[in-house]
């Protein structure tokens, strides 16, 4: 038997819906390897001017204020982007089995946080600009409502662990959807009142760095017998 696929799970579907399904290792370890490189690249814009820059005659401090902006919006999209990796580490866990649908939408999420540190790098250098926020609040919409697909799909085909209550399966989808609404605020707000928007973007990182109630006991408890 191939070792990436098994059969799990199928003496609980009839006859000849019993098909082979793939296991959650391949599809974990390569979503751990670019969230890796995603967080390694944010913080490779944060640099000293190099020779020739303008800011290159001012003295150590002033060099070093002038990377502020920088160094927030690194510590932001940080924060975004392992709260993401957090989150889909404890939803892969939550699963039975994937399929290849959920692969495909696994990898739309991780086409949109590959390209992270892109708006991040921008709005470093361009703090208050409302394209800068608006380019940093699309970025983190469309990962999170890539993330939030997937647990639509595998919540409608069935694919979380007998054990996960569907009630919390749901309530885990509409606390993804917070972070959707916050984005959208945060992209409207940009062009009015872009400290408004940092706000907005940050209480996303604030409201997730807080577990779900009841998320370390997610798995229903097993029925006693008699």
């Amino acid at each position: 038997m191939l070792p990436q696929w098994r059969r799990r799970g199928n003496d609980r579907l009839p006859g000849k819906e019993r098909v082979l399904q793939l296991t959650k290792s391949r599809l974990e370890a390569f979503s751990d390897g670019v969230f890796g490189i995603v967080v390694t690249l944010l913080v490779l814009d944060i640099r000293l001017p190099e020779v020739g820059g303008e800011t290159l005659a001012l003295p150590l401090g002033d060099q070093l204020m002038a990377l502020v902006p920088k160094v927030a919006s690194w510590l932001l999209s940080f924060c975004m982007a392992s709260i993401i990796w957090v989150n889909h580490h404890h939803f892969t866990h939550q699963l039975h089995h994937v399929d290849r649908q959920l692969l495909w939408l696994n990898c739309l999420l991780l086409l949109f946080v590959s390209f992270l540190a892109f708006p991040s790098a921008v709005l470093g250098a361009h703090p208050l600009d409302a394209t800068a926020l608006r380019l940093f609040g699309v970025a983190f919409l469309l990962a999170s409502t890539a993330f939030l697909a997937m647990r639509h799909y595998a919540l409608a085909a069935g694919l979380y662990d007998e054990n996960m209550e569907t009630r919390l399966a749901r309530a885990a989808r509409r606390r993804s959807a917070v972070a959707v609404v916050l984005y959208l605020a945060g992209i409207a707000s940009a062009g009015v009142a872009p400290l408004v928007a940092w706000f907005l973007y940050a209480a996303v990182a604030v409201y997730y760095v807080f577990p779900q109630p009841n998320q370390a006991n997610a798995r229903r408890r097993p029925q006693s017998s008699g």
